[in-house]
């Protein structure tokens, strides 16, 4: 088995004037370059092709005296080719190719040195997936993209289900040398255990770490369908009406920023007495109301009293409400342009498990009162998915973050006790609304009600 180097399919052609060679790039201008020897000439016109394996390329230079200038002549080409992502390889078995392997970032190069002699296993951080009906090996750690052939799938499961995969194994030191696998027993510092594989995937993924991949504004679906709408469709049940707050009245009786930030902080006590429903729609308007729709020729938008990416306000908030006013225990949804929450029909126990769950969340003793409600935070990601690319999950994340101290920091004024979850569970939404969860889905909860004291 070889690791062959070649020119990535962005290289269009390779050209020679004696000692001056030219590549030309697509969407770039033609680089131009000169080296010291035709023998060198020869071997970066090699890489244009099929590939050719490092050894091969060290003996075309041909420096029978000094193998190591000839490595080191190898390596800066492999370097500076590296830097701009000119460069993919092949994996192959003979005259069959295993898979083709892509770099994904200006920096990525396989290592030159050679594997430990331990033991080797997949990286902890590495992933399968399919795409565009291929399958493909990415690790959060590697900044490339394998994609395998069926004889390559094959040889590969082959050396993941091994008991005999150690450094002998020529695949296994393969794909340490792009990256993919390390010691079985890695030795990672105390830093690198605390990231999750879920963690680094998402923070790779959603940032600018792998310059071939499109992140941002990039549209991807217009012209495919529409964007969706920035109201959502209305929801069938109850309709209770939520009084209009005087915004003169806010206004004057509000504390200022630096009160409400030093005096913010979670409260897990609550009083036995109901949470009075005009409280709760003066959070909600302070909150979340959608105080303007925005023309735009692209896609519908939305402003709120919180910041949100592009204006687009992909966030929805329903009321799993137990001990409020003039609400029966049940799933509301708040209607942020007509100022009022909708009843979900039969969502009464949902509503109930909510709670529990807020309740294991806050570490709240059994016989401690439970919380008059939750606000259940839920994101409509096809919005920002249909502008966006990449960032999509991040974004709403960021989003639900913002909405989430702007609860807090109303909670406070409005003297309510405002508490953060770190955990939920997104079935119970599902369960609750009937709503596909690619369409809309839970991401946060907060707990809202009346202190003790």
């Amino acid at each position: 088995m070889q690791l062959l180097f070649r020119f990535s399919d962005d290289v269009d052609d390779v050209s020679r004037n004696n000692n001056a060679i030219t590549l030309d790039i697509k969407n770039w201008k033609p680089l131009i370059f000169r080296v010291k020897t035709p023998k060198i000439a020869d071997a970066i016109q090699a890489l244009k092709g099929d590939g050719v394996a490092i050894a091969d390329l060290i003996n075309l230079i041909q420096f029978p005296n000094d193998k190591h200038e000839a490595h080191e002549i190898i390596n800066y080409y492999i370097e500076r080719f590296s830097r701009g992502r000119l460069l993919s390889w092949r994996i192959v078995d003979g005259e069959i190719e295993l898979a083709k392997i892509d770099s994904l970032s200006k920096d990525y190069k396989p290592r030159c040195d050679e594997p430990p002699k331990k033991k080797l296993a997949l990286s902890r951080f590495s992933y399968m997936r399919r795409m565009d009906n291929l399958i493909i090996l990415e690790s959060s750690l590697t900044r490339a993209r394998v994609t395998f052939t069926s004889q390559g799938m094959s040889k590969f499961v082959q050396v993941l289900d091994s008991a005999e995969n150690n450094n002998n194994n020529e695949l296994s030191q393969i794909f340490w040398k792009l990256g993919f696998f390390d010691l079985e027993s890695a030795n990672e510092t105390e830093s690198e255990k605390c990231w999750g594989f879920q963690d680094l995937m998402l923070h790779e993924a959603s940032r600018k770490n792998r310059d071939s991949i499109n992140i941002g504004a990039t549209y991807r679906f217009e012209g495919k369908f529409d964007a969706p709408p920035a109201i959502k469709s209305p929801m069938t049940g109850d309709i209770i009406r939520l009084d209009l707050p005087d915004a003169n009245k806010i206004a004057h009786s509000s504390k200022t920023l630096d009160q409400i930030q030093e005096s913010r902080h979670s409260i897990r006590s609550y009083s036995e007495t109901e949470f009075p429903i005009n409280l709760l729609g003066e959070f909600l308007w302070r909150v979340c109301r959608t105080k303007a729709t925005i023309p735009s020729k692209k896609q519908e938008l939305m402003s709120r009293p919180y910041p949100a990416g592009g204006s687009i306000n992909e966030l929805e908030f329903y009321i799993a409400a137990e001990r409020c006013e003039g609400l029966s225990p049940a799933i509301y949804y708040y209607n942020a342009i007509m100022h009022n929450l909708n009843k979900i029909e039969g969502s009464t126990n949902i509503s109930r498990r909510v709670i529990d769950d807020s309740c294991n969340a806050m570490g709240l003793p059994r016989d401690q009162t439970r919380p008059h409600s939750t606000v259940i935070i839920t994101t409509r990601l096809p919005r920002l998915a249909w502008k966006y690319e990449g960032i999509p999950y991040r974004l709403t994340l960021l989003h639900a973050g913002v909405a989430i101290q702007m609860m807090y920091l109303v909670a406070t004024d409005m003297g309510l006790a405002p508490c953060a979850n770190g955990t939920g569970d997104s079935r119970l939404f599902q369960e609750a609304t009937g709503i596909n969860p690619f369409e809309e889905t839970s991401i946060g909860e907060f707990c809202l009600g009346m202190p003790s004291k």
